[in-house]
């Protein structure tokens, strides 16, 4: 009995040890994603994390449909999606603010 409970011990360990690695491996917003099933494409721009495990991922493809409107986001499985570049983190850096403040 002593062999096979070292042996569930592992599994779980192996499990959370899967886990990490995949939270490393995460969407992260603003990541330029690609859908390998389906090929849609575009900007992760929401996250959603259900309580069952599941991960989601609002995927708002870029530039203007025909008329000139923004085309629509989808949400996919996180499994799912290929990052092709990682969001660049940061702000407006050096902007100058567009207002006068009060002295």
């Amino acid at each position: 009995m002593g062999g096979r409970e070292g042996k569930a011990r592992g599994g779980v360990r192996e499990m959370g040890e899967i886990l990490l690695r995949k939270e490393k491996e995460m969407v992260k917003l603003g990541d330029k994603v690609k859908d390998s099933i389906t090929k849609f494409d575009g900007i992760a721009v929401a996250i959603c994390r259900y309580l069952n495990g599941c991960v989601s991922v609002e995927v708002r493809p870029t530039g203007l449909d025909k008329d000139g409107k923004m085309k629509e986001a989808k949400w996919i499985d996180e499994q799912q999606l290929n990052v092709k570049s990682k969001a660049e983190a940061g702000g407006p850096g050096d902007i100058a603010p567009s207002m006068d403040t009060p002295e």
